[in-house]
């Protein structure tokens, strides 16, 4: 039997207000705009266009409702990309 300890940690998520770093869709022009106090967010390792027109490896956060991943809402510091195991489950 294997027994595993989880482990917490916060994260600031940059770019909430920003249309940026694929944080639009077809139906926001700011994702980010749509969350609030109590929304519930998932970290995700992906890649989007940056702003210079090239891409970008980014942990994103995800707004989720109802169990089914929405927009992108944010960004977390790229600093943290060396913390990305802790922070994004990743589904095999």
């Amino acid at each position: 039997m294997t027994t595993t300890t989880s482990s917490s940690a916060s994260v600031a998520i940059f770019g909430v207000s920003s249309p940026d770093f694929g944080c639009s869709c077809e139906h926001h022009s700011s994702c980010g705009s749509n969350i609030d106090y109590d929304t519930v967010v998932r970290l995700k390792k992906t890649v989007v266009e940056s702003t210079s027109g090239g891409y970008a490896a980014i942990i994103a956060a995800v707004w989720v409702t109802e169990g089914i991943d929405r927009c992108i809402v944010g960004r977390v510091n790229p600093a943290a990309m060396k913390h990305s195991e802790r922070l994004v489950y990743g589904r095999r």
